[in-house]
């Protein structure tokens, strides 16, 4: 994924997070807004809770950026999302963490 199309820590993510809108699913919650940049913008968030080793936290940041890195542009009209995973994530297949995250995405496109 492209540097421009990530979302930082600061003063956006703290916005995005207590203020944005939120859909939901068994293995991921994504809170998103309009971006005011012609591009939208991510952030993974895989807490501790997933799994204590971060190894597993990793793989799934690796997964869900690798689903994103083709998908990004596409992605209208621009938004900031941000993607937190759920426990029930880490067990997942990549198919289905895919399903889902396509799902997710479909849903913010309503």
């Amino acid at each position: 994924m492209e540097r421009r199309h990530r979302l930082g820590r600061g003063k956006d993510l703290d916005l995005l997070l207590r203020r944005g809108s939120r859909v939901s699913h068994a293995f991921f919650s994504v809170a998103w807004r309009p971006s005011y940049l012609p591009i939208s913008r991510f952030v993974f968030i895989v807490p501790r809770s997933v799994d204590k080793r971060a190894v597993v936290r990793n793989r799934l940041r690796r997964r869900i950026r690798e689903y994103l890195r083709t998908r990004a542009a596409r992605i209208t009209p621009p938004r900031d999302i941000a993607i937190i995973c759920r426990a029930e994530a880490a067990l997942a297949a990549r198919a289905h963490l895919y399903a889902a995250l396509e799902e997710l995405l479909s849903r913010l496109a309503r």
